[in-house]
Parts: structure tokens; sequence; C-alpha cells
């Protein structure tokens, strides 16, 4: 299904956010203009993490998530499921924050889960608001996204 104009602001997010988890991967190739070293990506990360991820977490949960309400069960529980996934993705950065031996794996370990998550509200959450949500609601959702 193609995606609804109301969402292309968040789906343009979830690409830089998908650029960040491949940053963040151990596993992951270099990027050319990008941090290399573990100590510049989780620098770069903690900014992305605190003037884009937290705004748009906060625009997902206090707009979009709205959108569902009252909607399908299955609507209600990838709506649940994801709001936990923002707050164990919160806490792993206030982890990378600290700084401590185990950093570098966090941060691994955090580039996998916010693929994941980009995943799930790309391929499921957006799939099924789009079939459930009136052209109308999906135009106030626009509207409301900015």
């Amino acid at each position: 299904m193609k995606r609804h104009k109301s969402l292309f602001k968040l789906s343009r997010e979830h690409h830089d956010g998908l650029i960040l988890a491949q940053l963040l991967k151990q596993d992951a190739p270099q990027y050319k203009g990008m941090p290399h070293t573990p100590h510049e990506k989780r620098t770069y990360a903690l900014n992305f993490f605190k003037t884009h991820l937290i705004g748009h977490f906060k625009a997902e949960e206090e707009i979009l998530f709205s959108f569902g309400k009252g909607k399908s069960s299955r609507l209600a529980t990838l709506t649940g499921e994801l709001i936990f996934q923002h707050q164990n993705l919160a806490a792993n950065f206030k982890l990378i924050e600290l700084e401590n031996e185990n950093y570098v794996h966090i941060m691994d370990e955090t580039g996998y889960m916010l693929e994941q998550h980009i995943r799930l509200e790309e391929r499921e959450y957006f799939q099924l608001l789009q079939e459930e949500l009136s052209e109308e609601e999906l135009e106030e959702l626009g509207n409301r996204l900015g």
C-alpha cells in the first residue's frame, strides 16, 4: 500500500533514524561523512536522540497514536508495543550517555532495536492506520503532525 501523505513527515524522520540505527551497529560498514570511532558515534547518537528522536517520539505518542484509539484491537496492541519500545530506546540512550565500559555493546543493541522499531511502525502500524482511518481522519492527522 502506498504511504498516505499525512505520514510523509514521520516516514522521512524514520529514514534518518534508520541511518542512525546502522551507524550504531558494530558490524555495519562505515559511512562517508559519518562518525567512525565509538566515541564519535556516541556523541552523534546522543545529539540525534536529544534533537530529533525525543520530539519524534512525543509527536507519535501525543498525536499519531491518539488517532488509533478506539480502532481495532491489533492497532491498540501495536500502540502499546510501540510506546514500550520508545521507553526502552530512551533508557538505552541514557545508558549510552553514561559511557561506561558497556556503551559500545549498548549502542549496537540500540541500533538493532531502533531498526526493528522503525520497521514495525512503517510496515505494520502505518499500514493498519491507513486501512482503518477515513480520508478525513488521515488529513486531520497530517495537519496535526505539521
